[in-house]
């Protein structure tokens, strides 16, 4: 014998605000980490350059990660869920900070200049390289094709020493 089909078609489970609202959240929190992730890991990326800082940055999130999750799943029973997760990233952000300053070597490692960067020159007038000079450039010397007594001889045409 085969079995009776209910007349009545079966109906979709509706969802309620605060669950679409977590499920939008929750993947655009996703796609957001994904992409910071891809873009701090590139070639020349910040991971790249500043290696010991992602991995602070990293730990300290995946602490918070881990404390949040713990705290939704089994809330505390001496205080809401709301302080613990306040107090708990408190102590992940102040562990973080000390961990950056007692971080041995330093935290930050500063690379070398890039030797195909430009090079700046600054343009400004020309000294004399002789000590005591007082121009800053050298004086024009101009002699004329006349003779030395000729009395055609003016004072921008006679030699300086």
């Amino acid at each position: 014998m085969s079995r009776r089909r209910s007349r009545t078609a079966a109906r979709p489970k509706t969802r309620t605000r605060a669950e679409v609202v977590t499920a939008v959240v929750t993947s655009v929190a996703l796609a957001m980490g994904t992409g910071l992730a891809v873009w701090a890991m590139r070639p020349g990326g910040i991971a790249d350059r500043q290696p010991r800082a992602s991995w602070l940055v990293g730990t300290a999130v995946l602490a918070a990660a881990l404390l949040l999750v713990r705290v939704t799943r089994r809330p505390p029973r001496r205080a809401s869920a709301r302080v613990a997760s306040a107090g708990g990233l408190a102590v992940v952000a102040l562990g973080a900070v000390v961990a950056g300053v007692l971080w041995p070597g330093g935290l930050l490692r500063h690379s070398p200049r890039d030797p195909f960067a430009a090079a700046t020159t600054t343009v400004g007038p020309t000294t004399s390289a002789v000590p005591g000079a007082t121009t800053t450039s050298a004086p024009e010397a101009t002699t004329t094709s006349a003779a030395p007594d000729a009395s055609t001889t003016s004072a921008a045409a006679t030699t300086v020493p």
